[in-house]
């Protein structure tokens, strides 16, 4: 599945950063990494990686935001919204019942 929406979102943030410093923020090849930008594989769905790419990249906070919700495969949540519910399991028994109330 294509999805040139998160590549180009890359690029159009990576300012001066090369491809090969962004592959190794990522942890994989410069070939992979032009695979990830043109869409020929998924977008990362690891938080630690995105994070990784997001800070060699400079990202501001807003723009971490859209690069998650770039990142995010179709019926799926933001990876960094899926690591605050993990590092707040209370957080899942508090949405739960918010929608158990139909306060959602």
């Amino acid at each position: 599945m294509r999805n040139r929406k998160f590549g180009e979102f890359i690029e159009s943030h990576r300012k001066s950063v090369s491809l090969q410093k962004l592959a190794d923020a990522y942890g994989c090849s410069r070939a992979y990494m032009w695979d990830i930008v043109h869409g020929n594989v998924s977008p990362p769905q690891d938080y630690e990686k995105l994070l990784s790419m997001a800070e060699c990249m400079q990202l501001t906070e807003k723009q971490k935001y859209e690069f998650y919700d770039k990142a995010t495969l179709k019926n799926d949540i933001p990876s960094d919204i899926k690591q605050i519910m993990l590092n707040n399991p209370t957080l899942i028994n508090k949405i739960r019942d918010m929608n158990k109330k139909g306060e959602l």
